[in-house]
């Protein structure tokens, strides 16, 4: 409800405005801006239906062999933007091919997800960290920021929808992005850790069974 309602409002909005444009011209770009919001909707709908699914194993929701490597570094130049803005720097260790089954669509969602969420707690000159790896029969992937790090009693309550922690009480959001994350890795037969790292800040785990 939460996630469908803010584009849902923005959309109310941009229409209010084209309405009262005076001319064409005008309304055009409140148009376009409208156009961008109901695509995302239309997306997030998509990943809802996608993640059901998969949770549920019912027909409809067929696994296929991602090239994870790939989706990482895509994923990466797209929030690259969002970190110069912060001024921070984001850098990636790989190896040269992981690949897992599942959606792909809802693994970039749970791995923006975890971006987002460094990017955002990140002080500006400091550095958001992906390393992804093999082990075992698993893919693992690193997300390490140098932010405040979270209260060791809250690490456990990370996960719960909703819950914000208090050093995110001047933050953005609405305490949902993680447990979309868990949700996410969980379908894919996965499991998702989180700690304070050594010298500061937020360390995310994922480990994902490989294809």
């Amino acid at each position: 409800s939460h996630e469908l309602r803010s584009p849902l409002a923005r959309l109310q909005l941009i229409l209010d405005l084209a309405q009262r444009s005076a001319a064409p011209a005008e309304a055009a770009p409140y148009f376009q801006q409208a156009e961008q919001e109901i695509a995302r909707l239309d997306r997030m709908l998509g990943e809802m239906l996608a993640l059901s699914r998969m949770e549920g194993g019912l027909p409809g929701m067929e696994r296929e062999p991602i090239e994870l490597t790939a989706l990482v570094h895509d994923c990466l130049e797209r929030f690259r933007f969002d970190a110069d803005a912060r001024h921070v720097e984001l850098w990636v260790t790989s190896v040269d091919s992981v690949v897992v089954s599942g959606n792909a669509m809802l693994l970039d969602r749970a791995l923006g997800n975890l971006l987002a969420n460094a990017i955002k707690f990140s002080p500006e000159g400091s550095k958001v960290g992906l390393t992804l790896r093999t082990d075992q029969g698993f893919a693992e992937l690193f997300v390490r920021d140098h932010g405040p790090g979270v209260p060791e009693n809250e690490l456990a309550l990370l996960f719960r929808p909703f819950f914000r922690g208090s050093n995110a009480s001047h933050a953005e959001g609405h305490g949902l992005g993680l447990s979309i994350v868990q949700r996410v890795v969980r379908a894919h037969g996965g499991s998702i850790e989180v700690r304070n790292a050594a010298g500061g800040g937020l360390e995310v785990r994922l480990r994902l069974p490989l294809a």
